[in-house]
């Protein structure tokens, strides 16, 4: 009996990625301590002179008038590459920010499939025995260009 192909899949989400409860962390003013592996970071990847490594950071979630706030520390060590003598150097990481999170609201609101939806109604038609002047706003422009 033959084997089978590998079947590889995509890997499962890191931790830090899974979604929190902001209302809940911010009412408790509690903090969230993280590690991101620097492999992790496609947009800093390609200036790196190796992935390994990783960043440690820590959220700590508050309410600022009414509104979630993080503030959000990080801190770590990058292996990049000198762009004078082209060797792996040592980078330090220390970034301090702070973020309010605001409410997502949908860009079109609408009920949800299976809701009672009540149909906005049709706009009346005008038809009143006349026709609508139609306005052609470039018209004479042949005329003008062909005088100059």
């Amino acid at each position: 009996m033959g084997t089978l192909p590998t079947y590889y899949t995509r890997p499962m989400s890191s931790p830090w990625l899974k979604p929190l409860d902001v209302d809940r962390l911010s009412e408790a003013e509690a903090d969230v301590d993280f590690v991101i592996p620097l492999a992790e970071l496609p947009r800093l990847r390609a200036q790196l002179a190796s992935v390994a490594g990783e960043v440690h950071g820590r959220v700590h979630f508050r309410r600022a008038a009414g509104i979630p706030v993080a503030e959000l520390t990080v801190n770590g060590t990058a292996r990049l590459v000198c762009q004078r003598c082209l060797e792996a150097m040592e980078v330090g990481i220390e970034a301090a920010t702070e973020v309010g999170l605001l409410l997502t609201l949908p860009i079109v609101p609408l009920h949800a499939e299976d809701a009672a939806c009540d149909l906005a109604p049709e706009a009346p038609l005008a038809d009143d025995g006349r026709e609508e002047e139609t306005q052609k706003p470039f018209e004479q422009l042949a005329e003008l260009l062909k005088r100059q």
